[in-house]
């Protein structure tokens, strides 16, 4: 189990991935934008304490995106005490986008974890969207499977534009399935 204490990130993260799709290529083709966090795009087994990331991100794609967060992409057995994220998550999806899903102001996704004193304080926003599908959004958590979250707080706006079959939305946590909660709230 790894201890990470006392880390900050600030500044601006710019992420843009795209393929070119020929006539010869299949559905299953195209660039893919995943575990993508302002400190952590993935975190495994660790005990983070006290950690801060303030910074613009910007992502842009093709195809598909998901696992992206204020804090960290996409975390598992890990307990996160005292984390404060602020800044904008700026996404679009390019022409030919097919799903965008598991993003979160401070974590994409969270699997057997704790989060304890999470504070969010992010944008998200999608512009130019053509994606057929986006779910599992949240201002604190896109997708919390297994995951306690106490005394932590979003506030902030989540703005999808122009995307068919949204679902899964929430000011705190976009998808929650077997989760416990304990003095949240979004503003």
């Amino acid at each position: 189990n790894a201890l990470i204490k006392d880390v900050s990130a600030n500044g601006a993260m710019s992420i843009k991935s795209t393929y070119e799709k020929t006539v010869a290529d299949d559905l299953e083709g195209g660039a893919q934008i995943g575990s993508i966090g302002g400190l952590f795009g993935y975190m495994g087994d660790s005990y983070i304490k006290s950690a801060t990331a303030t910074n613009a991100m910007t992502l842009e794609n093709n195809h598909e995106m998901n696992s992206i967060g204020g804090v960290a992409g996409y975390i598992s057995s890990s307990f996160f005490d005292t984390a404060t994220t602020s800044g904008n998550i700026a996404i679009t999806l390019d022409e030919g986008a097919s799903y965008l899903g598991s993003i979160g102001g401070a974590i994409g996704v969270s699997y057997d974890s704790i989060l304890k004193d999470i504070d969010s304080t992010r944008n998200m926003i999608t512009t130019d969207s053509v994606s057929d599908a986006a779910n599992n959004i949240g201002g604190l958590v896109g997708n919390a499977s297994e995951t306690n979250i106490i005394n932590s707080n979003y506030v902030g706006t989540i703005d999808v534009n122009s995307l068919e079959n949204v679902s899964n939305v929430g000011g705190l946590v976009g998808n929650n399935y077997g989760s416990t909660s304990d003095r949240e709230y979004a503003e």
